[in-house]
């Protein structure tokens, strides 16, 4: 098995609010599950994160310490449900090592359900009666209720039931071992706290993705496909180089920043990747803060979940200087709907119809269609469904496109 894991985690504040055997149990388990996770994917081709203990698990009791609960939050935690959250910490990701088990028979690693896979692992480690989680005095309900926890911590977007937090089987509270554990609660902290790992130092080394994908010195058809299959890891890589790490906002403590690593950032830009630079930007950003709004409509506002002092944070911001550094790249969020335009040049050729499918007020229709010489926006009413691709946002079935220099550009219909 690989070296001893680090430990500074001790030096944290979710480990050192843990009663002395809450803390004695949580080492033994810590160094026995942290190595299987610091061993890595069992497959020898991967493209994935780390999703180790001595970076990934640490980051996560980083992030939950001095950012998301700090220590006012885990003071409201009772003993059992501060075990309980570490514990489903470093047993979250264990399926990517491990693989997962249906009906007793073990199944390989699936990414798309690696969530699902590690609840299944957890269950069938402690059922066996002579592993770590037994033998070190976990009751079953607790185990019940780490594999709640983990089995949230990600969506399972392939499945026709919902999952994750909107789960339906996902218990406000649960009977521990000593009391009342808020379960939904936990789940919800895990999950935020894995989406806010988003700084670069999750990588071993900037060119970490390159030499994970083995394509230049490995031609086999399966290593092609794997590479292929996962390109959406290939992203997430690229934009984790982008963050340097998340500071604490001080004067409000509802919000958290992220500061750019500029480094990476203007490496991109004098590439001429500025647009999509913005775009990376801007999904990293409206990710996190996706997952903050779900984590407070379906749990810290809900009366029943009981954590409505657990958290503070509530949205994600970009640090001053780094806010303005990306409105001088572009633009990154969608205006407000528009008022007044003016077609100053001619109308294009194509007739475009401006009422079909709109479903809203429409703007006069001589705006649709028509080319101007300065920025206008045209919205067809306000819309939580607000897409953009490039320079381009689109409401409904309308997109204005803004000129990247003075000069002409068409507003048309979606």
């Amino acid at each position: 098995m690989a070296d001893e894991i680090k430990e500074e985690y001790k030096a944290l504040t979710c480990y050192t609010k843990m009663d002395e055997p809450h803390r004695r149990s949580f080492d033994a388990l810590a160094r026995y599950y942290g190595r299987i996770l610091n061993r890595g994917p069992a497959q020898t081709v991967t493209v994935y994160t780390s999703h180790d203990f001595d970076r990934h698990c640490f980051n996560l009791y980083r992030i939950i310490s001095m950012y998301l609960l700090r220590e006012e939050g885990i003071q409201q935690l009772n003993p059992e449900e501060l075990y309980l959250l570490n514990l489903s910490v470093l047993l979250h990701d264990i399926s990517m090592c491990e693989g997962g088990y249906e009906n007793g028979k073990k199944t390989a690693f699936n990414r798309a359900i690696h969530a699902i896979q590690s609840a299944e692992w957890i269950q069938h480690e402690f059922d066996q009666g002579d592993k770590p989680l037994s033998e070190y005095g976990l009751t079953a309900e607790q185990v019940e209720i780490i594999c709640d926890i983990c089995r949230a911590h990600s969506s399972v977007e392939d499945r026709k039931e919902t999952t994750g937090l909107f789960a339906p089987e996902l218990s406000y509270k649960k009977d521990g071992h000593t009391g009342k554990i808020r379960v939904k609660a936990l789940a919800g902290i895990v999950r935020i706290a894995d989406e806010l790992d988003v700084a670069r130092n999750r990588l071993k080394r900037a060119d970490e993705m390159d030499r994970l994908l083995t394509a230049a010195d490995d031609d086999r058809a399966e290593v092609q496909m794997f590479i292929r299959e996962n390109e959406n890891s290939r992203k997430h890589f690229r934009r984790l180089l982008l963050i340097r790490s998340l500071e604490r906002c001080e004067e409000n403590t509802t919000q958290i920043a992220l500061k750019l690593d500029m480094g990476q950032v203007e490496k991109r830009r004098m590439a001429g990747d500025a647009e999509n630079l913005v775009d990376d930007l801007d999904a990293i950003k409206r990710k996190i803060q996706g997952e903050l709004d779900t984590l407070w409509t379906e749990v810290i506002s809900k009366e029943a979940a009981g954590a409505g002092r657990l958290i503070m944070v509530q949205r994600v911001v970009w640090t001053e200087e780094d806010e303005r550094y990306i409105k001088s790249l572009g633009p990154a969020e969608a205006p407000d709907a528009p008022v007044d335009i003016h077609p100053v040049q001619k109308e294009t050729p194509q007739a475009l119809d401006a009422t079909e499918g709109a479903g809203g007020e429409m703007p006069p229709a001589e705006g649709v269609g028509t080319e101007w010489n300065c920025w206008m926006w045209v919205c067809p009413r306000k819309s939580a469904n607000v897409s953009r691709s490039g320079s381009c946002f689109t409401w409904g079935t309308i997109a204005s496109t803004r000129p990247t220099v003075p000069g002409t550009g068409l507003i048309r219909s979606g």
